[in-house]
């Protein structure tokens, strides 16, 4: 019961992520509009969409890694099953 509640909970917390990647997002591109010619501010947005990528990217490694294991585990128990 442990492991569903913090699986619940880490759920939660990645829409809480998802949710604040996408209310500045819109703002990211306000900032690049009217600061086309800021250096420094064009390099941070940058490194923050990197970041963001990133995130997604480990995201859905952890996932696909998650449904692997349980395709696995799946596996294993069926043929113990069957033995």
């Amino acid at each position: 019961m442990q492991i569903a509640g913090e699986a619940g909970r880490f759920q939660e917390k990645l829409v809480d992520m998802l949710a604040q990647i996408g209310d500045v997002l819109p703002r990211f591109r306000i900032y690049e509009n009217l600061y086309r010619d800021h250096e420094r501010l064009l390099v941070a947005l940058s490194r923050a969409y990197l970041d963001i990528l990133q995130f997604c990217v480990h995201t859905k490694d952890f996932f696909l890694g998650a449904k692997r294991s349980m395709s696995e585990s799946h596996i294993a128990l069926v043929i113990e099953t069957n033995t």
